[in-house]
């Protein structure tokens, strides 16, 4: 192989890149990311980042060998050809290949009936989305939390932290229940609980109001909620919609061999049959 184009700017493409430096592979090493920044580490963002423990440039991925990477930044992806071995990306552009690692990731999932675009609510994703919210909370007060999984409990964790009054709103009759079961989910509540942050659980959002200075939130049961800013945490989605035109099988997400090879739409009609 002389050249390997890896589409994804974030850990794990960083991660292949570093790998294949290390088994000496020589050849050109093309990364396409959507953002306008090389790889980081997007972990802390929703606790360390937002408290202020931690500044932008310590979430720089270290490299421990010369990656000599051919950066295709800001750029999507936006169709793939098995077949030809090339990737078409935004603006007309094709890129060819020997090797193509798919590291896309995960968008942020929408929840239907949302505002979009809104100044006011906002899901936390990439390090733009981050510094946004850390400027809304600054000036807020109240604050509303929609999901109670790991990024909503660590933003709430990180808004009492910054002394400010915050609500979480999930459909579970826990926190983290899809992560770490009822029973933990009850310990996690009373932490929570513990550290005032207020939670309305087992009831979904039914409406929305926006206002100039805020968001109200209307939920299933009758209660309204008013914040001065609300964060939508509820999962992801893959990043494959720009697959959806090729032969490999992205039912949900990208369907991969023990081997981590992608599976094609040869080897999914077979496993139909």
């Amino acid at each position: 192989m002389e050249r390997i184009v890896i589409i994804g700017g974030g850990m794990a493409g960083h991660a292949a890149a570093e790998r294949l430096r290390e088994l000496d592979f020589g050849g050109r090493i093309t990364m396409v990311g959507d953002e306008p920044r090389h790889p980081y580490n997007r972990t802390p963002m929703s606790k360390q980042l937002l408290t202020g423990h931690l500044d932008v440039k310590d979430l720089r991925l270290p490299s421990w060998r010369d990656l000599r990477i051919d950066w295709r930044l800001d750029t999507d992806a936006r169709s793939l050809d098995t077949d030809a071995h090339i990737v078409r990306l935004g603006g007309k552009e094709t890129l060819s290949y020997d090797g193509l690692i798919l590291a896309g990731g995960v968008s942020a999932r929408h929840l239907p009936g949302a505002p979009m675009h809104s100044e006011h609510v906002w899901m936390l994703r990439t390090l733009d989305d981050c510094r946004r919210i850390d400027h809304l909370l600054e000036r807020a007060g109240q604050v509303v939390v929609i999901g109670g999984g790991f990024i909503g409990c660590e933003l709430a964790s990180t808004c009492r932290q910054r002394v400010l009054d915050v609500t979480i709103i999930d459909v579970s009759p826990t926190i983290l229940m899809r992560g770490l079961g009822p029973d933990l989910g009850i310990v996690m509540g009373d932490l929570h609980t513990d550290s005032q942050v207020k939670l309305h659980l087992g009831v979904g959002v039914d409406s929305w109001q926006e206002r100039p200075d805020g968001v109200t939130v209307l939920l299933a049961d009758g209660e309204r909620i008013d914040a001065d800013m609300a964060v939508v945490g509820i999962g992801t989605t893959p990043n494959t919609d720009w697959l959806e035109s090729s032969t490999l099988d992205v039912g949900d997400g990208v369907l991969c061999a023990p081997t981590c090879h992608a599976v094609g739409a040869q080897e999914k009609q077979q496993r139909a049959h």
